[in-house]
């Protein structure tokens, strides 16, 4: 896909294959996501998207965190496991699309443990 404005490439991230697609694009410095039921873009503020990536990615340098431009000078850093993560993060507050969130729950369901069994304490009956 190109960016509509000027023709130039963009980077697609799938959130479903096809329904809704994230589109960055670099030289433009815009992004967008696109939802197949509406066929409509819906703008994304950079800086509150980029913030969300830096925040599920736990970035703690200010040089990297805090540089919203890096999104577009360093795209390819990112994997597109955070761009999602940082889009659901940013779009469960922001509500730009809805979205059924449980499509991105993990997969593993590993049994929960409780504090007691981690520790090998018994349970007490009261």
């Amino acid at each position: 896909m190109k960016s509509p404005p000027d023709k130039s490439d963009i980077r697609e991230v799938h959130l479903e294959k096809n329904k809704i697609v994230i589109a960055i694009a670099a030289y433009s410095k815009r992004v967008w996501v696109y939802e197949s039921n509406t066929g409509v873009n819906h703008l994304i503020p950079v800086t509150n998207f980029y913030n969300e990536i830096m925040r599920v990615k736990n970035e703690r340098n200010p040089k990297i965190a805090l540089e919203v431009k890096r999104l577009f000078t360093n795209l390819d850093e990112l994997t597109d496991k955070e761009i999602i993560q940082g889009f659901l993060s940013y779009n469960k507050y922001l509500n730009k699309i809805k979205i059924d969130y449980s499509l991105f729950l993990s997969k593993d369901k590993s049994e929960k443990k409780s504090f007691l069994n981690i520790f090998g304490g018994k349970k007490i009956d009261g």
